[in-house]
């Protein structure tokens, strides 16, 4: 695909061209959609990624399993970034129905169910994505939030640490850890 080559050199806009070109030849392109909604989301055009996911999932012949998941997780990627919570945990879901073994997925529904206070379930989430992939920085770090959250210091910075030494480059985690330590101290001089 030349949309896929285009957005490779960084010409997104091109690849959105090339993308539209294809849908309008085959009007069941599913792989033409979906990676127009990338290029869109890389924009920050959500909605109209969110319009391509749509035409996919009205198809009579639904693409398979592996590609529908990587459709509602792109799909809830950018009900996401428009904040819109609830909705991308549906589409997480189903995507993780179709394939559970995809780490990401669970840490970006981990993180929906977190925004909206659900700390247990996005606990499990966390743990899941952990679970496929041990070397996810994200989830450790958003565990470790979680953590946080309910008052577990000690898991939190445990979990913080193994985000730093996953992803030094990542700056934020060094703050986080001194807030996590700051909080702790503060819940330790209330104690006494």
């Amino acid at each position: 695909y030349r949309g896929i080559a285009m957005g490779e050199l960084g010409r997104t806009e091109d690849s959105i061209i090339e993308f539209t070109e294809a849908v309008m030849l085959n009007e069941q392109d599913v792989y033409s959609y979906n990676n127009r909604g990338l290029a869109y989301s890389k924009l920050e055009q959500f909605q109209q990624a969110i319009d391509d996911y749509e035409v996919i999932l009205t198809f009579e012949e639904p693409p398979e399993d592996e590609l529908l998941a990587a459709v509602y997780k792109n799909y809830g990627d950018a009900l996401y970034a428009l904040n819109r919570y609830k909705d991308a945990v549906e589409n997480y879901s189903k995507s993780i129905e179709l394939d559970n073994n995809i780490d990401q997925t669970f840490n970006n529904r981990g993180t929906c169910l977190q925004k909206q206070q659900k700390y247990d379930e996005a606990m499990e989430d966390y743990n899941s994505c952990i679970s496929l992939n041990n070397e996810n920085s994200s989830c450790f770090k958003n565990r470790a939030r979680v953590y946080l959250k309910k008052g577990d210091f000690e898991s939190s910075l445990e979990d913080y640490k193994r985000a730093l030494e996953l992803d030094p480059a990542d700056t934020e985690i060094s703050d986080l850890i001194a807030n996590a330590e700051k909080q702790e101290e503060e819940a330790k001089k209330k104690k006494k």
